[in-house]
């Protein structure tokens, strides 16, 4: 079934990638997370979410985007990519939201329109 986000068009069921880089216990090694994406797609999910931030504390800035784009790759045309840019905690720990997106668009280990490919 499909869904839309204004006028694109994307799966009912969406796969968060957070998880692959951080936040849930043990991440997975990189090729079971490029198969587990990729059998997302197989299985008829168009729509992926990460994030500049997912996995920074453990690998580095964009590790998330950069292995949500190397296992879509080959069908990068056939979904939709959502991330987020400059989502940042506080020192109590809470989500803090910087103003402004564009200076989160300078390189940090390339682009994430670079890392997404």
């Amino acid at each position: 079934m499909t869904r839309y986000l204004r006028k694109i068009a994307v799966s009912d069921v969406g796969m968060g990638c957070m998880g692959f880089s951080h936040g849930y216990g043990t991440v997975p090694d990189h090729d079971e997370a490029v198969d587990s994406i990729r059998a997302a797609y197989q299985a008829g999910c168009t729509f992926f979410d990460t994030a500049e931030g997912y996995g920074k504390e453990r690998f580095f800035p964009g590790h998330n985007e950069q292995l949500v784009g190397e296992a879509v790759h080959p069908f990068r045309d056939q979904v939709v990519l959502a991330t987020k840019v400059r989502i940042e905690p506080d020192l109590g720990g809470r989500i803090r939201r910087r103003r402004g997106a564009a200076p989160s668009l300078s390189p940090v280990n390339g682009k994430p329109a670079d890392r997404l490919r």
